[in-house]
């Protein structure tokens, strides 16, 4: 069940009152390889980052449809900011059926304390008395500059460094543990993400600050540590694709949304006015259409799973397959529609000036996410209701 507001959280800036701001320092977040401490601010500001926070922890526990329409809404201004908010706001959903003393020291001085995360294990992890010692570099640790505590993934090694068939782990370290890089997100688009490589160095990470990687993806710690709550019953490969969707589709629809203003007043070299031209129009037409389909399909997919839960619903494969093939789905179908859109817009979007060339080299990097590679996803879908075997390496 979700709990309304307290009166504190009531007194939240709206997302709408902050997006314009967002805009406005989103060429300083490039700049800077990370998000401003003005963005950080805004986005704190509003409580999107505490949206799938347990109340427990000083967060708001809403609805993850509503988290996803928060995502798209922000990103559709400011994709770093958007794509930030996206994946560190998805971490305090996980956290959530972690270990409470995890919880605690996290989140117990300040519930707006920020997680980043690279998932992929490219750690290594020995077992010792008590915890681990872990070792590795990881990529794509979007807004670590911003953040206190990371969630990194690792092998399981023996005592010679052999690994340890599927013994893949999460781990949790304060920011004091691992190192930024800082010139490790050199890239087209999305810089100001800050999606910096991590790195960690005989570091002893306590058993508590530790999951396996098969209780994470089962659900078998939310039952534990959140029974009957609907939004902790959703599984980890839906809600965290969710987040990247969101805000890819909210990138997707900001560059549709500046071809409308940029349109609204363009006159090509020809003479005719871009609003008077037959294909500039039905282009737009078409895809505000396509983008409000990719909407509406991932939000009201959360809300069915969501309901279906919280009616005491177990979350079937079935279920689990369908959405992940929507949320790919829904993301492929804005990425056309903004291209459609950029190839009607002309040179003059190239210049650096406009801000449709960045959206569209935001969206082409957000696209590059293992969450949103649609083929993969297709295919183990169709494969798994057919009976066949999934194969290995999909992400689903």
């Amino acid at each position: 069940m979700v709990h309304s507001l307290t009166a504190e959280e009531e007194t939240l800036v709206p997302i709408t009152d902050i997006v314009e701001e967002l805009a406005a320092d989103a060429i300083a977040c490039d700049e800077a390889n990370q998000l401003t401490a003005k963005s950080v601010a805004l986005l704190k500001s509003t409580g999107v980052t505490r949206m799938m926070q347990p109340r427990d922890r000083g967060g708001l526990e809403t609805h993850p449809s509503d988290y996803c329409a928060a995502l798209i809404e922000i990103a559709s201004h400011a994709p770093s900011a958007g794509w930030v908010a996206g994946v560190v706001g998805v971490h305090p959903w996980q956290f959530a059926w972690l270990s409470p003393r995890l919880q605690e020291e996290v989140w117990g001085e300040d519930p707006n304390t920020w997680i980043a995360s690279p998932y992929a294990p490219t750690g290594t992890a020995r077992r010792v008395d008590g915890g681990y010692i872990f070792n590795g570099r990881w990529q794509f640790s979007s807004g670590a500059d911003n953040c206190q505590w990371d969630v990194l993934a690792g092998i399981e090694v023996d005592d010679e460094g052999k690994p340890i068939p599927g013994a893949v782990r999460h781990f949790v370290l304060p920011r004091a543990d691992y190192t930024i890089v800082p010139d490790s997100w050199d890239v087209a688009g999305l810089r100001g993400t800050g999606s910096k490589d991590v790195i960690v160095k005989d570091a002893f990470v306590p058993d508590y600050r530790s999951a396996s990687a098969e209780e994470v993806f089962g659900g078998g710690l939310s039952r534990i540590n959140r029974p009957g709550n609907p939004l902790y019953a959703l599984p980890f490969n839906v809600m965290f694709p969710a987040a990247v969707s969101s805000a890819t589709i909210g990138i997707a629809k900001g560059l549709v949304d500046r071809y409308r203003e940029y349109t609204a007043s363009r006159v090509d070299i020809l003479g005719v006015k871009a609003v008077e031209h037959p294909f500039r129009m039905a282009a737009l037409g078409a895809a505000t259409a396509d983008i409000e389909a990719s909407v509406l399909q991932v939000t009201e997919d959360l809300r069915r799973l969501y309901q279906h839960a919280a009616d005491g619903g177990v979350i079937t494969p079935e279920m689990h397959y369908a959405a992940r093939r929507n949320q790919v789905r829904s993301v492929r179908r804005a990425y056309e529609a903004a291209l459609m859109v950029f190839r009607h817009a002309g040179g003059t979007a190239n210049r650096l000036d406009n801000p449709i060339q960045r959206f569209h080299r935001d969206l082409a990097i957000a696209m590059g996410h293992a969450a949103n590679q649609d083929d993969l996803v297709y295919q183990a879908e169709a494969m798994y209701s057919l009976g066949a075997p999934i194969p290995p390496g999909t992400y689903i």
